[in-house]
């Protein structure tokens, strides 16, 4: 062998990512007694999948949330955004690619008004007089709330670049991250691409590449086909309906998908004034031992997803049981990142 080639050789495998068990085994350890001090691991605020999937929101995972058009990806992605924000005294970051900054905030006014029991008398045009204090207050409320909204350039490239100053400006301020949002998966583009499936596949590739690598929870919303719903007997959706791109599936450690019964005629409305029957149904969950279809059931209650009243919600038996590790069930040890 060519000295010269041999040396670049041996450069190369010393520069090789690679590292020994020992060296996991430590890298282990530190995580293990870093996070005994660490801050709790945000959870959604909604109690059955924060009981159902515990450590949903660990720095590094990804949670891929689908539906149809018009089923509520942006209302919850915002109701777990608030939570995290407001509950936990974290940053949020949104990335916003399907409406302004301005139409969040307006949102939040909206959903804001009717969960204080004061809904809006024009909330599309915000002209009646008697609606002010409400839109004063919510706005208000809003220009509290520890947001970063990236709303402007689609581009792959240009949408990872944003993240990662988001996130970067948001820790030189001594602040923590809680989540990073990204509304909706299928908006994100590259000129590179040469199908429409290869330009989703790269962006979740992209979205899965950051989250690990800034060690942020991320939680990205994706369209679903409309086949389903289209159907002579509509159903609800599964995780093959994932729209342009297999890939999606793949860098998932969780998928979740929203439905409303109520739109096929599968269920009655719910008897609460503004509420309509909804669900989440687990489509896929890498590391909590959980079957998929295992559902909670929702209300829709104008912009806010809670819990239905009369549903159990209980978790799957797999789920609850132990993991074979004394004094440790499976919920106790996915939480504290140890799958």
């Amino acid at each position: 062998m060519n000295p010269e080639t041999g040396k670049k050789l041996r450069a190369a495998a010393a520069a090789a990512a690679h590292r020994s068990a020992a060296e996991v085994a430590t890298a282990l350890m530190t995580a293990w007694h870093d996070s005994l001090s660490a801050p709790p691991c945000p959870v959604t605020g909604i109690d059955p999948l924060d009981t159902l999937m515990p450590g949903l929101l660990l720095p590094g995972r990804v949670t891929v949330v689908g539906a149809r058009p018009a089923v509520g990806k942006t209302a919850i992605a915002m109701q777990i955004a608030e939570h995290v924000g407001v509950a936990h005294d974290t940053d949020v970051v949104i990335v916003s690619l399907e409406m302004m900054a301005e139409s969040l905030a307006r949102r939040h006014v909206v959903a804001r008004a009717i969960a204080q029991g004061t809904p809006l008398r024009d909330p599309h045009l915000w002209r009646d007089e008697a609606d002010s204090s409400a839109i004063a207050d919510g706005i208000a409320s809003w220009g509290q709330l520890p947001y970063l909204i990236i709303d402007q350039d689609r581009r792959r490239g240009a949408v990872q670049a944003a993240i990662i100053a988001a996130v970067l400006a948001v820790r030189e301020r001594g602040r923590r991250v809680g989540v990073v949002i990204v509304d909706y998966l299928q908006q994100i583009t590259d000129d590179g691409a040469a199908t429409r499936e290869r330009e989703v596949g790269l962006a979740s590739v992209m979205l899965a590449e950051t989250a690990k690598s800034l060690g942020v929870a991320m939680l990205v919303l994706a369209q679903l086909n409309r086949a389903s719903a289209s159907a002579a007997e509509p159903r609800p959706p599964v995780i093959t309906d994932l729209r342009d791109s297999g890939q999606i599936e793949q860098d998932a450690d969780a998928v979740l998908l929203l439905h409303r019964p109520t739109q096929d005629g599968a269920a009655p409305q719910s008897s609460r004034p503004l509420a309509r029957a909804a669900q989440i149904i687990v489509g896929k969950a890498r590391h909590w031992g959980i079957e998929p279809g295992q559902t909670i059931e929702m209300e829709d209650r104008g912009l806010r997803w809670v819990p239905a009243e009369s549903a159990p919600n209980k978790p799957a038996p797999s789920a609850a049981r132990g993991n074979g590790i004394p004094g440790y069930g499976l919920p106790a040890i996915v939480a504290a990142g140890w799958l």
